[in-house]
């Protein structure tokens, strides 16, 4: 059987109905003041949205996201389909890559301890290119696509399980996860780094502004106040910032070099300093009363939060909150935005859910 949490989103479903899979061409102002870079409005907010629930149930559920392009991205996670006896396959696809037209799903093989190949849930993906996609499974072990096969290995140089990927290029990939486990591939092998904490990491981002490129994570552990830390990775050294003003449940962190720094997870966080970080600002309930999972953005005026109960924002000098968006029974776990396409990944009841939006 898959982890605890999944029972819980099974107790959820039998309390209501399936999300139904529409189409949306809609966006909510919620009100409030943007932060202090006050960027001007220069992305637009109206989205075309096209919602698609995956999997026939057993608690089903996307874990993370990767855009290529306009016609091509990867969902990972645990999605699970009726045989022709209308029995659950216990053998569940791992991977949902989007062609352009719909969701193909995929098993993509997982090498477990001992060296057994199974085709295990999958935590997280990142892509460089259609050629060069990573993902991490629940198993220890990464895959790689090379553009023509999948190839996977177990990694022993991690302290826990994964929970994301972000990298410069194959040869500099790094791996955070859960009690203080951040690692580095190196494009031949992988090194475990000290952290410094036990606490679980939850995300990773980094960005190249002037020829330089910055690293950021942030960790907390997700039921227990035991603690919260911003880390700064330097190639294999982690150095932790100030977390002054931010509350102990944090999930996600993105920036834009020199210009705004994000943190979510209770509550919505922002500096703009750039030399220790030490003015976080903002907080829970200000922008939005929901837990926030995930950030990504394309730069400061233009970037997306996705969270509990499908809330899912969009920041472009101002705050908009796509209502139609959101699920009475699940939540936005990953959100990924490139150019004009945006893919949000989670749950709805029991069925995996993906939310794919195109600017107009």
């Amino acid at each position: 059987m898959t982890p605890l949490v999944r029972y819980s989103r099974s107790l959820l479903f039998l309390l209501g109905v399936l999300f139904p899979l529409l189409q949306y061409h809609s966006c909510k102002d919620v009100g409030v003041i943007p932060p202090e870079d006050n960027s001007p409005d220069t992305t637009s907010h109206n989205f075309t949205w096209t919602i698609d629930t995956l999997g026939d149930g057993n608690s089903s559920v996307l874990n993370d996201v990767a855009i290529i392009n306009d016609t091509l991205a990867y969902a990972v996670g645990e999605i699970y389909l009726k045989d022709s006896t209308s029995q659950f396959d216990p053998a569940a696809y791992n991977l949902a890559k989007w062609n352009g037209q719909r969701w193909q799903l995929v098993r993509v093989p997982t090498e477990a301890f001992g060296g057994s190949i199974g085709n295990y849930p999958i935590r997280t993906v990142f892509a460089f290119g259609s050629n060069d996609v990573w993902t991490f499974s629940i198993a220890g072990s990464y895959s790689h696509w090379n553009g023509q096969s999948w190839t996977t290995a177990y990694v022993a140089e991690r302290s826990g399980g994964a929970e994301k990927l972000w990298g410069t290029s194959a040869s500099n990939l790094y791996l955070v996860g859960t009690n203080g486990s951040i690692s580095l591939y190196n494009g031949n092998v992988w090194q475990k780094l000290t952290s410094g904490t036990t606490l679980d990491v939850q995300d990773i981002w980094g960005s190249t502004a002037n020829g330089q490129t910055e690293i950021l994570a942030v960790a907390s552990n997700r039921q227990f106040n035991e603690g919260k830390m911003v880390l700064k990775i330097s190639s294999t050294t982690v150095i932790p910032l100030s977390v002054g003003g931010l509350p102990w449940s944090l999930r996600g962190i993105w920036f834009d070099p020199g210009k705004q720094y994000y943190v979510v997870g209770d509550g919505i966080y922002f500096t703009d300093r750039t030399d220790s970080l030490s003015s976080w600002k903002g907080g829970a309930n200000i922008i939005t009363t929901f837990y926030s999972y995930a950030i990504r953005g394309n730069r400061a005026n233009d970037l997306f939060i996705a969270g509990a109960f499908g809330d899912l924002l969009h920041y472009n000098g101002s705050w908009y909150q796509y209502s139609q968006l959101r699920l009475d029974q699940g939540s936005w776990y990953r959100v990924e935005i490139k150019g004009n396409v945006v893919v949000a990944v989670g749950f709805t009841g029991s069925k995996a859910i993906v939310a794919r939006g195109v600017r107009n």
